[in-house]
């Protein structure tokens, strides 16, 4: 796999988004959301499932690093923790070019080809 300064920039930028849990005050969306300008990078944050405190806090941490940088966040999510709902998720985020995708896979074994599938 070929690294580019862009490619590095975002994964730096997904640890530290993932790593930085506070930011939300008290905000509850399982939907979309977007920050920052025009312009900016896009980032794509599938959740394990919609409407869990766990994925909402990294949602959370997400959105206050992408405000921040500049950069849109849209976050999608099954309504059950199931890669079979997962997988068509991931397959459409990524029909949509996102500038980064962050996943929380259902299942690491089931979500491995779709994962790679979105690397390629």
């Amino acid at each position: 796999m070929k690294w580019n300064s862009k490619a590095t920039a975002l994964t730096v930028f997904g640890i530290a988004a993932t790593l930085t849990l506070a930011g939300c005050s008290g905000g509850a969306s399982s939907g979309g959301a977007s920050a920052g300008a025009d312009g900016g990078y896009k980032i794509a944050f599938v959740q394990g499932v919609a409407g869990d405190e766990f994925y909402i806090s990294m949602q959370c941490g997400i959105e206050a690093e992408a405000k921040a940088e500049g950069a849109t966040v849209t976050t999608q999510g099954p309504e059950k923790f199931d890669p079979t709902l997962q997988k068509p998720i991931v397959d459409a985020v990524v029909a949509s070019k996102p500038d980064a995708l962050l996943i929380a896979p259902t299942d690491v074994s089931a979500m491995q080809a779709p994962i790679a599938a979105a690397e390629a």
